[in-house]
């Protein structure tokens, strides 16, 4: 009898310190989603992802940095622990298989700002519009649809290896832009 007792002691010992440590990971992970959110707040400045390898993608962030006179865009790399942050917390390719490919997974460009998530050309519009220059012009095509815009932009995307090339590792920030990147 006293064995038995033991042992169903140690199992429920054994079972509360399980749950002990359940509710410190828990815990923690929600500490370490608050800090990531307080550190990479869109209220004011709207973070750019983007795919780190592809040239298309790169050039498009030195156009964006040199004619963001007002340094609203902040960037980060959609492979960086920065982009999967955000991919997360807004479930983007939530639905998509595990297998799928990066080049599939990477090819949007979505910028967040003000808690809010625009992808492929709807994101573009939201940098255009911002630029120095005349290039809040372009805003003039978001009268049609974005169905019918993101055929025009998926055609790129799916391309922009085969078109314009592919890094082997992702862009490095100079000195100079650090503080621009996540």
């Amino acid at each position: 009898m006293n064995f038995e007792l033991l042992n169903f002691l140690s199992l429920l010992n054994f079972e509360l310190l399980n749950f002990e440590l359940f509710i410190m990971k828990k815990s923690f992970q929600d500490i370490s989603d608050k800090t990531l959110e307080n550190k990479y707040d869109t209220s004011k400045q709207a973070i750019v992802l983007f795919d780190g390898h592809c040239n298309l993608c790169n050039s498009s962030v030195d156009f964006i940095i040199k004619r963001d006179k007002k340094a609203f865009f902040r960037f980060a790399s959609l492979q960086s622990e920065v982009g999967q942050y955000f991919l997360e917390k807004f479930e983007v390719n939530k639905n998509q298989n595990k297998e799928v490919k990066d080049v599939e997974k990477y090819k949007t460009v979505i910028v967040i700002y003000q808690d809010n998530i625009y992808k492929k050309s709807s994101a573009v519009f939201q940098i255009t519009k911002r630029l120095s220059g005349f290039w809040f012009l372009l805003n003039i095509f978001q009268v049609i649809p974005a169905f019918l815009r993101d055929i025009v932009y998926d055609l790129v995307a799916r391309n922009r290896y085969r078109f314009f090339g592919k890094k082997n590792t992702c862009r490095i920030a100079t000195q100079e832009e650090k503080n621009r990147f996540l």
